[in-house]
């Protein structure tokens, strides 16, 4: 009797599993034996997942920083992996097509910090409309320049899905931004001379190009993707002495849907 139970069971499952994978979908099989002479099983052919046709997700990045230009000056060097990137996001993004599609067309806001960190002891000022990098007197343990920037990113992506057919797998995206400069400061780090810890901020006009626009890609897996973005624009405006140099990020970024 329990073979024969165990026989039809495993026919019924050949062909639940053969249907349920000509049609993508995962398949439990659930057994339950409630006594020694009889056997229950139950099958669960789970639904596909598939790209919603609009939904909202929220993106966390964090990167590293390089200034790129011909003419970039030593005074005006940045650390790449001391300098940081962060941005937090919000977005909405479409689905292009049908129920089967796997593009998307996304839209959000989001607020990033570019974090630039000097290589040399000096600190960024403004003296006459001419922007310069003047030593402090004292060694300093970290001398910074952030700029605070509102943006609009936008995007063209993909999205896969993994091999059972129940979430995202493999994806990529490609687009840019538009955004506009809200803030810029410096920051210095250093001990006076009794030995105590001093930091000062100074925020001000450091002829940084108000308005800010570039391109972006990224490709990942899941909820994670690596990222790269690049200004288009220059960083500094001309006329005031500071090199004519576009920023370039690259880091991880963190997504979410709602």
């Amino acid at each position: 009797m329990l073979k024969n139970a165990w026989a039809v069971c495993l026919f019924i499952s050949t062909l639940c599993g053969g249907h349920v994978a000509a049609q993508k979908m995962p398949a439990d099989t659930i057994w339950r034996k409630y006594s020694k002479d009889s056997v229950v099983c139950e099958f669960y052919a789970g639904e596909p997942f598939r790209i919603p046709k609009q939904e909202f997700y929220l993106t966390f990045d964090v990167g590293a920083i390089a200034w790129t230009g011909a003419s970039l000056p030593a005074d005006f060097s940045i650390k790449p992996l001391n300098s940081g990137f962060y941005a937090l996001g919000w977005h909405s993004r479409w689905r292009l097509g049908g129920e089967e599609a796997h593009h998307m067309v996304s839209l959000g806001i989001e607020a990033a910090w570019y974090n630039h960190v000097f290589e040399k002891d000096l600190r960024m000022e403004v003296q006459n409309e001419t922007l310069l990098m003047q030593p402090l007197g004292l060694p300093l343990k970290r001398s910074k320049f952030t700029m605070f920037q509102g943006s609009l990113p936008f995007s063209y992506q993909w999205h896969g899905i993994d091999k059972n057919n129940n979430r995202r797998g493999w994806n990529f995206s490609v687009g840019g931004f538009v955004g506009y400069g809200l803030a810029d400061y410096t920051k210095v780090v250093y001990e006076d001379t009794n030995g105590y810890k001093r930091k000062e901020k100074r925020t001000g006009e450091y002829f940084t190009k108000a308005l800010r626009y570039g391109v972006a890609a990224s490709f990942g897996k899941g909820d994670w993707q690596l990222f790269a973005r690049y200004h288009l624009q220059p960083v500094f405006e001309s006329g005031h002495g500071a090199p004519e140099v576009q920023t370039f990020v690259v880091g991880l970024r963190l997504q979410r849907a709602e």
